[in-house]
């Protein structure tokens, strides 16, 4: 339990950093498609999400120990750190107006994960099993609760800028 609050530390921390944006962001002029690694800049921020079609995606967090049974843990070569945690319960909804850049693709074996989770949540659990153990239920004073209410304020805020603003 101390490592997952110190994980939540670190995470709160990172959000609490001011980020300097590339004056010119690079715009991906291609659609995103499933498994596409999507670098998605908006309400002065970076998000990192991975594509599930060329409509939404899955948001992605570098804060994998702070994973939940809905969640998917993967790796890739193609951003700084190696190790992520694919957040299966916050979605993000593209737009015309939404501005991202694709800088790279899961390996074909996480494509077909993503793809059977989002075609249904129970493929999950079948196959690898529930990652957090069973006699160590989430509650409202556990560091991945706040983690995921954490997060979900920040997809509510991205996907309201996009429809709202």
């Amino acid at each position: 339990m101390n490592s997952l609050k110190h994980s939540l530390k670190g995470y709160l921390e990172r959000n609490r950093e001011e980020i300097t944006l590339p004056s010119y962001p690079e715009v991906s002029k291609k659609k995103p498609k499933l498994g596409d690694i999507v670098q998605i800049i908006c309400c002065d921020k970076i998000f990192i999400a991975v594509a599930i079609d060329q409509f939404k995606s899955y948001i992605m967090s570098e804060f994998w120990e702070l994973a939940t049974p809905n969640d998917i843990i993967v790796s890739t070569e193609c951003l700084h750190v190696h190790k992520w945690l694919v957040e299966t319960d916050q979605v993000i909804y593209f737009n015309l107006y939404l501005i991202y850049n694709i800088v790279g693709s899961l390996d074909k074996e996480y494509k077909q994960i993503v793809k059977c989770v989002y075609k249904s949540k129970e493929f999950l659990v079948k196959q690898f099993g529930s990652i957090v153990n069973s006699k160590d239920q989430m509650n409202c004073r556990d560091p991945r609760s706040k983690f995921k209410k954490e997060e979900a304020k920040k997809v509510l805020e991205l996907n309201k800028h996009l429809y709202y603003s």
